[in-house]
């Protein structure tokens, strides 16, 4: 009979097998999501100023798809060599699951550093293209008239108290004056 000690200790490794499931699954949808995303999205912010941040971002995400990867393959080859152990009455090593913890903790932080750089990429871009608009936008000086080619006139918009609002006529152009002299 199975003590409570026992089913808490299986729930437990049940949990941690589905985190980890989870986990790997999240890191590979992120990383090539977030990939594919800036791929998609790149001709947007033409010129790119900064991008050695989305190369840098790039190579975070590749890393962490990778080293998941590399993460599976020692992990099974690790529980391959652990049965072999327990079948030759031998202690199981551990330097899989080392390797495996290792590339688990590289994954992690090469996704955090695509996600940093991913972000320092966005913002830097995003800030100097607002910088030149705003540059570009000092030399431009607008009047009513550029804005609103034909603005209504005072019986067509009263304010708020039905009163009428006095707004501009655009001027129209004269005609050109016929010569003197001319039949």
């Amino acid at each position: 009979m199975a003590s409570q000690k026992d089913d808490t200790r299986r729930h437990w490794i049940e949990i941690i097998q589905e985190t980890s499931k989870q986990y790997d699954k999240t890191v590979i949808l992120v990383s090539s999501g977030a990939i594919g995303i800036s791929l998609s999205f790149i001709n947007l912010l033409s010129p790119i100023v900064h991008p050695l941040f989305l190369s840098l971002s790039w190579t975070g995400f590749a890393g962490a798809i990778l080293f998941n990867l590399f993460s599976h393959v020692t992990s099974i080859e690790g529980y391959k060599e652990n049965i072999n152990q327990l079948d030759n009455n031998k202690e199981p090593r551990l330097l899989w699951a080392q390797l495996t913890s290792l590339f688990n903790y590289l994954t992690l932080a090469l996704f955090f550093l695509g996600i940093l750089f991913l972000c320092i990429f966005g913002y830097t871009n995003i800030n100097s293209k607002q910088e030149a608009n705003m540059g570009e936008n000092k030399n431009i000086k607008l009047n009513a008239m550029d804005v609103i080619p034909n603005p209504p006139t005072a019986k067509d918009n009263p304010n708020e108290k039905g009163m009428p609002v006095i707004v501009n006529k655009p001027q129209t152009p004269k005609p050109a004056e016929q010569k003197q002299g001319s039949k």
